[in-house]
Order: C-alpha cells, then sequence, then structure tokens
C-alpha cells in the first residue's frame, strides 16, 4: 500500500513539473505554484495577460521580437511608482529598437484607464508604455521586493535581473544590452563550429 501512495505521489509530482514546463524547458506561467528565479527561462509563447495601450489586446513575449523585456510592477497608489512614469516613458523612446517595458498592475482595466487618462492630462504628456491590467499570474510568478519593482527577461526569455528603479537607467539598460549581444554572437559561433565538425 505504501509503495503504490509513493509511486501515485510521485507521478502526480511529475505531471505537475513536466506540465509547468513547456518546450526547451521553459517554465508556462499558468502552471507555475511557486516564484520564478534568475536563470530559468519562460515560455515565450504563453500569453502575458490583457493589455491596454498597445496594438493587441494580448501579447508574448515572442510579440516583442528580440529585445529584452522589462516587466515594471505597479499600482495606481504607489507614489513611487507613479514617480518612475516619465523616466519610463524617455527609456523606452530612446531604446525603442532593443527594449519594451511593460507595464504590470493587478488592478482592474477601468481604474488604471481611468488614472492613466488623468496622468496624461495632469502632465501634458501622453503615456506611450504597454500596461498588463487585471493580472494575477504575473505577480505570483515573481517575488517583488520593491515598489516599482522590475523583471528583466532576455530576448530567449530569461530572468536575468529583478530590480528597483534605481538600475533602470539608460547606462544600465545599454550593459545589458551589449552583454546581450555578446552572448547571441558566443552561441551562433559555437553553432556554426558544430555544424562545420
Amino acid at each position: 500500500m505504501k509503495k503504490i501512495a509513493l509511486l501515485s505521489v510521485t507521478a502526480l509530482l511529475c505531471y505537475f513539473v513536466n506540465t509547468a514546463y513547456s518546450q526547451n524547458n521553459r517554465i508556462d506561467l499558468r502552471m507555475v505554484k511557486t516564484p520564478v528565479h534568475i536563470g530559468e527561462r519562460i515560455s515565450l509563447d504563453m500569453p502575458l495577460g490583457k493589455f491596454i495601450n498597445y496594438k493587441q489586446d494580448v501579447a508574448t513575449l515572442a510579440d516583442f521580437k528580440n529585445r529584452l523585456v522589462i516587466l515594471g510592477f505597479w499600482f495606481t497608489h504607489c507614489t513611487s511608482c507613479i514617480a518612475q512614469f516619465p523616466k519610463e516613458n524617455a527609456l523606452q523612446q530612446k531604446r525603442d529598437r532593443d527594449m519594451q517595458l511593460v507595464l504590470v498592475t493587478y488592478e482592474p482595466e477601468t481604474a488604471v484607464r481611468a488614472f492613466i487618462k488623468n496622468w496624461e492630462q495632469k502632465n501634458n504628456t501622453r503615456f506611450i508604455l504597454p500596461i498588463i491590467v487585471s493580472d494575477t499570474m504575473l505577480n505570483k510568478s515573481f517575488y517583488k521586493r520593491y515598489a516599482p519593482h522590475y523583471i528583466w527577461l532576455s530576448q530567449e526569455g530569461e530572468v536575468i535581473a529583478q530590480t528597483s528603479a534605481y538600475f533602470l537607467n539608460d547606462v544600465n539598460l545599454s550593459g545589458v544590452a551589449e552583454a546581450l549581444e555578446k552572448e547571441k554572437f558566443r552561441v551562433f559561433r559555437k553553432k556554426q563550429k558544430r555544424s562545420t565538425n
């Protein structure tokens, strides 16, 4: 009886581990029960959530085509989060070719739309960043220590950093972009070398 129970538990555990991962050991965040860590890769084809202020209502990491993706967790009553909006807007405009900042909030779409409209009027500035609203999946998938909190994802969906607003600046973005390019080149050369052997 104990052997059957042990085998059943083992089989169930294997099932949950296997279903949490999609192709090439990428994590499907819809299936995880514990937060994802630096170095783990998330699925590129998994819908990230309901988008506003973006060309599509739903998007995946693959939709951001070979760009560093930074998820910025915030909420409408977080004054330090709101204080970052001008800097985030400016960084997105400057680095649009190699970086996409996506804001994430658990708050409902109507509240966020009203808040952004009010912010734009007050600041006489267009808000350009896409926002994932009514989020539950991403909030449970990452540890958050700061407000705002940023999750940095490589073009391959690898979690490469979790930071506060202090680290979100052009110098760090340039350094990360350069390091990712070097890594892509290294992987390309390695594949090229294997194919010639």
